[in-house]
């Protein structure tokens, strides 16, 4: 066996004897094998060399020993195989897939990414690219490799040349007039942007003096010029007027750049405190589409009604080569971040371990004051006196008006990175009707131009992570809106456009129901619409359920219309979120496997080795992934160059680099970690509600999970539909997962039948934690359905201390109190919690077809925890080549440090045993304890720095 280009395996049998004696003495009732007390204790003075037979003879744990022992076909380490600029041969394709085959290499998910370094001669479409593709799948069939095609030229999302403005995405623009009656008015409202299609024409009463910029009575010798440019890190922008004026609203125009947090503050008399109204964050940082249509739109914040004639901006945090184009001080109350709200501007990323919170869409309640608000009663639909040139001619009544045009624009977002000739814009993410033509458009006619006895292996079309920006409008949504939430949107429309209708309250509401829609519709209508159309032609869908640029959906509910989701970790180590979003909805909807886009890297060519790698692959396991996709091989078009093409991104799993010839190594492990990792279900211990607020891209922990207990995220479609109460209070879902504690998320809102069903599911028998809802976020049913959150909440959520079922829910405590009063021990702890480990517990039940073709039932044949020592107590050993017939060297003087550690699992009636995935050894554990009362069981073990192992719990 050659030696495996890690940077530690096992140094010793990872086990030692001496914790028998020192880290299990303190076990009470500690007997050798008798099983009449408190614990149980069997041990062994002897180690046994690993054995590659079967420890068990039964038929599912053969099974079982066999899949770890080698892998059946079915496991598949894939990689993502980037065609780059253009510069791809038959010979390189082919030559990239036998590679891939010797390496270990069985799934393979082809992309064609442009605008990377130098472009080659096999354009996009064209005959030779053509042969390219047919000779890439015919030579994959041979060889038993799996091929996934990105839905798409590019890695995001779902465009191409194909489309025009009416099957793109799309958002709502207005083209605005003010007007005074009575008068007849006649005049062409021409929009400012092509490819607009009308949706409704309103008119509603306007009061011009009370929104007027209150800035604008500044004296000139006291007005900041503009635009204003703010200094770098800390300062302060003042206001003086010429008398106190009432104020509550407060709107900053960037230009350009413009970071900075922020203060408005006020003072009712000269020479008095400043006192402030509004602490917000300024963050216009990029003006690309791929972060909202409208990125450098205002930032607007609404404060509670402030008569004062000096007012000031503290900022904090400056962004150097921050500019502000316009302040407005305003009477008026303007929807608080309509811009933010109307999906106009999303969520950027500032840094590589940057991501957004959970809520980071989530706002303050907003006042429920009608002053200076036109009422929906108020907004006419005026759209019958539009001429189809635009020519609207309408008789003015008294009074001041405003006059809205809507229609529908593109929102310009094209796919990408690719080359000219697969660029175009991006289809419509809230049209099943469009996902449909965008499908047959690529996807199909690739289907129809090679023969399926050439595309055989063919099985998967890939959507990565979402990078494309929001959209908030599509064809028939008036219609489709008003049958979900109960009430006509259009008297609301003019809150896309910035204007406060009935009060901010309902504005809010009315904005958050949008961003709902928008999020089900993205689920239902695109992901759902391109899972149909693949699965009409045999093939399943496989998508990243998150996005890095302007994701508008919620994680949870997009992921479930998929047929395989992934995650995705980095070899820096700094992703924190995506791996737990993806196993969450896998786990939650009943998916098997959970992928990951593994050891993504940014500016470290040719830096990483297996030896580096094996780490942070082994903490992705222990977030739940158990479905190894290694990015990137890039296709290598140049026999006479090495180390080969390369690009910005990925680490180099490609034919050229030095390590690959040994790289069927890594691949072993990841198979026999993935096989082992696919097995029975996951257990996890708590379940945290991520709430109903849109866009959400992951859940908030709070309180955390007890060290020991796992968890995962739930959303609201899986607790009405899919969640019930088993017969001892667990939270059950159809495919057997289950979990003890609800967990509901710090916030004050829900609707009424969500409420309903937490309360259903407490009457049950079911544990829930977490805060009281005091309101619906929506207006749907407004105000009836605040009305039955306070009723319901006042009737059913405990006043204080801790409350078991079927008591009904309580608002305090915690995790651990709810975990203890269930009679729950932790699933994985240890003797030194200083250590750091982490671990993942998959439990298995059936037969041997369990194992082979994921069936359930049956009684509980073993239970597979995978633990892994984070530390790396010395100087890391990562050498970075190779020598046939000898061990990685280790660097002079330098001893690796093992933690020696005890760690207590919460299974009984097994015996343990140790299963390496470094090396495809199993064998008993020679030692361990088990303690009947707690029903746990000790095994000893000794784990290398960044060594790991699995530990199987196997029932005779």
């Amino acid at each position: 066996m050659r030696p495996f280009p890690f940077r530690a395996a096992f140094s010793s049998a990872a086990v030692f004897i001496a914790l028998i004696f020192s880290g299990i003495s303190g076990i009470a009732g500690c007997a050798a094998g008798d099983g009449t007390g408190g614990a149980e204790f069997a041990t062994s003075v002897s180690v046994a060399p690993f054995s590659t037979q079967p420890v068990v003879a039964t038929d599912a744990c053969d099974a079982l020993a066999a899949g770890f022992d080698a892998a059946p076909k079915t496991m598949r380490t894939g990689c993502y195989w980037y065609w780059l600029n253009d510069n791809i041969s038959v010979a390189s394709v082919t030559a990239d897939l036998r590679a891939m085959k010797r390496a270990g290499i069985n799934r393979a998910f082809i992309a064609h990414v442009g605008d990377v370094g130098r472009a080659g001669n096999v354009k996009m479409f064209s005959a030779q690219w053509r042969e390219c593709l047919r000779a890439a799948l015919k030579t994959a069939g041979e060889l038993d490799i799996e091929i996934g095609l990105f839905n798409c030229p590019g890695w995001s999302q779902s465009g191409g040349p194909w489309h025009t403005a009416d099957t793109s995405m799309r958002r709502l623009a207005t083209v605005e007039r003010r007007v005074a009656g009575p008068r007849l008015f006649s005049e062409t409202l021409t929009p400012a942007q092509r490819g607009f299609r009308d949706v409704k024409v309103l008119a509603f009463p306007a009061r011009h003096a009370e929104q007027d910029n209150l800035l604008d009575a500044v004296p000139a010798d006291k007005k900041p010029a503009f635009p204003l440019r703010l200094t770098g890190g800390a300062s302060v922008v003042e206001f003086s007027l010429p008398q106190a004026k009432p104020a509550r609203s407060l709107m900053i125009f960037p230009d350009g750049k413009l970071y900075a947090r922020c203060e408005f503050q006020a003072r009712g008399s000269a020479g008095g405190e400043y006192k402030t109204l509004a602490s917000f964050l300024m963050r216009r940082v990029d003006n690309r589409a791929i972060v909202g249509f409208d990125p450098q739109g205002p930032i607007v914040v609404n404060f509670p009604e402030t008569t004062a004639a000096d007012f000031r901006l503290v900022l904090r945090d400056t962004a150097g080569g921050s500019k502000i184009k316009k302040i407005v001080l305003s009477r008026v109350p303007v929807p608080e971040r309509y811009v933010e709200k109307t999906l106009g501007k999303l969520f950027r990323k500032m840094s590589q371990n940057d991501f957004p919170r959970w809520n980071e869409y989530m706002w303050d309640a907003q006042s429920t004051d009608t002053a200076f608000c036109a009422q929906p009663a108020q907004v006419r639909d005026i759209s019958k006196h539009l001429a189809a040139d635009g020519t609207l001619t309408w008789q003015v009544p008294a009074g001041d008006w405003v006059i809205l045009r809507t229609g529908m624009v593109p929102t310009g977002v094209t796919n990408a990175p690719v080359s000219p000739e697969g660029r175009g814009l991006e289809v419509d993410k809230m049209s099943r009707k469009h996902i449909a033509f965008h499908f047959d458009a690529y996807i199909k006619k690739i289907l129809d131009f090679i023969p399926k006895n050439e595309r055989k292996t063919l099985t998967t079309i890939v959507a990565d992570s979402y990078e494309t920006g929001g959209q908030n409008f599509t064809d028939g949504m008036l219609e489709k809106f008003q049958k979900r939430y109960g009430y006509d949107a259009t008297p609301f429309l003019p809150a896309f456009a910035g204007y406060v209708i009935g009060s901010p309250d309902q504005t809010d509401r009315f904005l958050w129901d949008v961003r709902r829609f928008v999020a089900d519709e993205i689920a239902n209508e695109y992901v759902g619409g391109l899972t149909d159309a693949a699965n009409k032609h045999g093939l399943k869908t496989w998508l990243e359920p998150y996005g890095h640029w302007g994701f508008p959906g919620d994680f949870l509910s997009y992921g479930a219309k998929a047929d395989m989701v992934g995650g995705e970790f980095w070899a820096e180590d700094d992703h924190t979120y995506e791996n737990r979003a993806a196993a969450s909805c896998a786990h939650i909807y009943g998916k098997k496997k959970v992928s990951a886009e593994s050891f993504t890297s940014v500016g470290h060519p040719f830096s990483y080795s297996p030896a580096a790698l094996k780490s942070v692959g082994d903490k992705a396991f222990c977030e739940g992934i158990n479905d190894t996709v290694l990015h990137v091989c890039i296709s290598q078009p140049d026999e006479m160059r090495a180390p080969g093409l390369d690009a910005w991104f990925g680490v180099e799993f490609n034919r050229k680099n030095t390590w690959f010839a040994h790289l069927d190594l890594f691949t072993d492990y990841l198979k026999r970690c993935n096989f082992l990792l696919q097995q029975g279900t996951h257990v996890a211990d708590i379940a945290y509600y991520i709430g109903e607020d849109a866009p959400k891209q992951t859940g908030i922990c709070e309180p955390a999970p007890p060290a020991g207990f796992d968890y995962d995220y739930i959303n609201s479609d899986v607790i009405l539909n899919r969640l019930r109460v088993g017969a001892d209070g667990e939270l059950l879902l159809p495919d057997g997962k289950s979990y003890r504690v609800l967990v509901l998320p710090p916030q004050d809102t829900m609707r009424p039948e969500v409420l309903r069903k937490i309360i259903a599911l407490a009457r049950d028998g079911a544990t829930i934690l977490g805060t009281p809802p005091v309101r619906s976020p929506s207006l749907k049913n407004y105000p009836n359905a605040d009305k039955e959150v306070e009723k319901l909440t006042q009737e059913f959520f405990g006043k204080g201390g801790l409350l078991t079922p079927p008591a009904a829910l309580s608002a305090t405590g915690s995790p651990r109190n709810f975990c203890a009063a269930l009679g729950l021990v932790p699933d994985f702890q240890w003797d030194d919690p200083k250590t750091p480990l982490l671990y993942t517990h998959r439990k298995l039940t059936g037969n041997a077809a369990a194992i082979t073709n994921g069936a359930t039932g049956g009684g509980n044949v073993c239970d597979i925890y995978f633990v892994s020592n984070r530390s790396d107590k010395t100087v890391r050993v990562a050498p970075a080549f190779r020598v046939a017939g000898a061990e990685p060297p280790v660097a002079k003087g330098i001893v690796p440090e093992s933690v020696r550690v005890a760690p207590e699992f919460r299974v009984s009636g097994a015996r343990p045993e140790l299963w390496d995935a470094v090396t495809g050894e199993r064998r008993p554990a020679p030692a361990f304890a088990r303690n009947t009362v707690a029903g746990t069981t000790t095994v000893p073990l000794e784990l290398p720095p960044n060594g790991s192992i699995f530990v199987v719990f196997v029932r005779k």
